[in-house]
């Protein structure tokens, strides 16, 4: 059969800091294409959807759809049924396991829960030779009396997993990038998290377990992509510590010269301080942190099971390897004036040039969901992108949103840059050694890059806040 799937655009109001590999449908496309025909359309990059469906004539459409995206992934699957309604449309995705319902409508035949890799192409097949489709597991399909859902499946590991058929994005590979660097590759070596922090879902994907790849399939991955920069598609990279040590070692008895992302935990960082060091020398970067907050007290409140201690040792460790702490600092909305000036200050006291400030969201799944989904200012979820708030906030929203824009334009002034330059030049001149610690700074071409994006980002974001949110 052949199949085509697609990656839906994002909506105008989406702001993000860049745009990666689709790997679950990369994934999918490997179990498919001994016995199928596939085709791929990655639409933030490429909107020619008629021409491709002219191209390619699909008997299938499979589309895969974050929460942002919700809105657009609906909308491509409208344009494919408006082109021939025969075609079989399927969406699948973290927003389609999170909240199915969502897209109980005409335009989608049925809906992959979780494990499209495979769900997908048990489907394709069951299409193939006419079967019963209700008998495929994990799946929901979709109908005037609600959805149906087949029996579900739980993994126990994803040694079968197969490798992502990375041909299928050949002609888009150069244009994946994050914060306008790139182009990079995305690997998953593992699946799944065991924390259940109340604004994340990902521990949902795998029932808060965690599943890994073997290291030396890991390894061959890496070694296998063209790519010299590569991001790890893990919640938590560091989570199983010696398997995290045998990858490092196979990278560098391999010789594979490439720089590396990764999300990881401080409290995995501050107890194996060694990890850093280890992967600094095979090519590490940049670490991902979610510090969340600034005191024990809001850590339990949104049960991260770590500590304000663990934070800040972690950040001292990757000042003193020269990786770069791309630290997350979640903006809620009974923030006044006084916590986004602490806020700052805590930012500013530990010398951190990378952080990002994403306004707390209650994302489909979570526990924050659950509690928040009555008080939504909006019926869309395109402003579900981490820099919008959709929740009411303390402050009036204008006043709001302008504090969130006073942060990342202190973060990434000239002021505070050349500040810092001098105070290393008067280092210098009395003798003293810097360390690895200079890496972590922008430099200047970027940091200046990055001020006249997010005045530019949060000039649209007022806009869009008028344009989205429901009316008083």
């Amino acid at each position: 059969m052949k199949v085509l799937l697609i990656q839906p655009p994002f909506s105008r109001a989406m702001f993000g800091i860049g745009h990666l590999e689709p790997l679950g449908l990369e994934i999918i496309a490997t179990n498919l294409k001994p016995k199928h025909d596939v085709a791929f359309l990655d639409m933030p990059i490429d909107q020619n959807l008629h021409a491709t469906l002219e191209k390619v004539r699909p008997d299938i459409v499979g589309i895969t759809a974050l929460t942002v995206q919700a809105s657009t992934a609906k909308q491509v699957a409208q344009e494919v049924k408006k082109y021939d309604p025969n075609i079989f449309t399927v969406i699948g995705g973290h927003h389609a396991s999170m909240i199915p319902e969502d897209f109980n409508i005409p335009d989608i035949n049925a809906i992959v829960l979780n494990h499209g890799y495979i769900s997908f192409p048990a489907l394709v097949e069951a299409l193939k030779e006419g079967s019963d489709l209700r008998k495929v597991p994990g799946l929901a399909l979709t109908g005037e009396s609600g959805l149906y859902f087949n029996h579900q499946q739980h993994i126990s590991t994803i040694e079968d997993m197969p490798l992502p058929d990375r041909s299928i994005t050949q002609k888009y590979r150069n244009r994946y990038h994050i914060f306008k660097e790139g182009p990079y590759a995305l690997i998953s070596s593992a699946i799944g998290c065991p924390y259940k922090c109340t604004f994340c879902a990902c521990w949902k994907v795998a029932d808060a377990k965690y599943f890994t790849r073997r290291p030396v399939s890991v390894v061959d991955e890496i070694a296998s992509v063209d790519e010299t920069k590569v991001m790890f598609a893990d919640d938590n990279t560091f989570q199983d510590v010696k398997r995290a040590v045998k990858i490092c070692d196979l990278i560098k008895r391999c010789g594979i010269r490439k720089k590396y992302i990764i999300y990881a935990r401080s409290d995995t960082i501050a107890k194996y301080p060694e990890l850093v060091e280890m992967w600094g020398e095979i090519g590490l970067c940049q670490i991902v942190i979610g510090i969340e907050v600034i005191s024990d007290e809001d850590l339990k409140k949104f049960k991260k099971q770590n500590t304000l201690e663990n934070n800040e040792k972690t950040i001292e460790i990757l000042k003193k390897n020269g990786v770069s702490n791309i630290a997350h600092f979640l903006i809620r909305q009974e923030f006044d004036t006084k916590d986004f000036n602490e806020l700052w200050r805590y930012v500013d006291d530990h010398d951190m040039w990378t952080p990002l400030f994403p306004i707390l969201t209650p994302l489909p799944g979570t526990e924050l969901w659950e509690k928040d989904k009555y008080r939504l200012l909006t019926d869309t979820f395109d402003l579900f992108d981490l820099f919008h708030t959709v929740l009411p906030t303390k402050l009036p929203l204008k006043q709001f949103l302008s504090e969130v824009e006073r942060l990342y334009l202190r973060n990434f002034s000239l002021w505070r840059y050349t500040k810092k330059r001098l105070w290393q030049l008067l280092q210098i001149i009395k003798g003293r050694k810097l360390g690895k610690e200079t890496r972590e700074i922008t430099p200047i071409v970027k940091l200046l890059v990055f001020n006249i994006m997010f005045r530019l980002a949060f000039k649209r974001t007022r806009r869009d806040h008028f344009v989205y949110l429901k009316k008083p």
